[in-house]
């Protein structure tokens, strides 16, 4: 995301549904918070506690309103951040596909 650079923080709101998907590209899609973006559960498996409640209330909530998400804040930068992202662990590179467990075969991984 480049451009706009926000007062240090202020509440960030994505000012249209591109700027949204770039940043739950950005944070969403890599934490642990939300097992539906991040890839750790297929979507339609997945119950109430394996989402982020910070996404729907981005979307239901005003800036200004006190239910809209503190954690989605500009940064020292003046960029957009979530202070709840809590990062996917990287992959186990000691494991070779061979050995992994989730492995049908060697090239078919259901991680």
């Amino acid at each position: 995301m480049t451009g706009y650079r926000g007062t240090p923080g202020d509440s960030y709101k994505p000012s249209n549904g591109c700027e949204g998907i770039d940043f739950m590209d950005q944070f969403c899609a890599h934490c642990v918070k939300d097992k539906a973006l991040n890839g750790e559960k297929d979507p339609d498996i997945c119950d109430g506690d394996d989402y982020c409640g910070i996404i729907a209330a981005s979307m239901l909530y005003k800036i200004h309103n006190k239910g809209y998400p503190p954690e989605w804040v500009y940064d020292d930068e003046g960029l957009p951040t979530c202070t709840a992202f809590e990062a996917v662990p990287e992959p186990d590179q000691s494991v070779t596909l061979s050995e992994c467990e989730h492995c049908l075969t060697r090239w078919i991984c259901l991680r």
